[in-house]
């Protein structure tokens, strides 16, 4: 995956540049300070793409300890002062389970879901709203899933965390 910036490397949007000291990751959970899913489908998966996902439970839009893990890593980075400036995109996704109607729902409510957390956790550490991220929720459902997996893979059920200059 190309695009990878920032200490946790968040996913440029198409058209976008770099952002100032972005650097890529490498290899796999566990390195680089990137902390293993418990999600054995999930933990598999190379670090840069870990590290701007967050993964969710079949079907579900509730976030797990992993994926509170994840977006409390993400609230940091995205509010720090290297991304200031910064706008976000929040993209859900969904395996290939489901009619595409219901995984459109379910993807946005993904979405939803995540930018409720990081805006949870900024009022938490007392961000001020004027300092806060940028975030737009969009949704995708099924029609974009991660290549090299299967459709129906659970890794599929993911929130992508996109970054571009305002």
């Amino acid at each position: 995956m190309r695009g990878i910036i920032g200490i946790l490397g968040l996913a440029l949007l198409p058209g976008a540049t770099f952002l100032p000291g972005a650097t890529s990751a490498a290899g796999h959970c566990g390195s680089g300070g990137m902390p293993c899913p418990t999600d054995a489908a999930v933990a598999g998966l190379p670090a840069e793409t870990l590290q701007n996902h967050v993964f969710f439970p079949a079907g579900g839009t509730n976030l797990d300890a992993d994926a509170r893990a994840q977006v409390a890593r993400l609230a940091s980075v995205m509010a720090s002062p290297q991304l200031a400036g910064s706008c976000f995109k929040l993209v859900g996704h969904s395996d290939s389970s489901g009619s595409e109607a219901r995984n459109m729902t379910v993807s946005r409510n993904r979405a939803q879901a995540v930018e409720d957390a990081l805006a949870a956790r900024w009022a938490a550490a007392a961000v001020p709203s004027a300092n806060q991220p940028v975030t737009e929720v969009a949704a995708q459902g099924e029609t974009t899933p991660l290549p090299s997996l299967d459709p129906a893979n659970r890794a599929q059920r993911r929130v992508t965390i996109y970054a571009k200059r305002c």
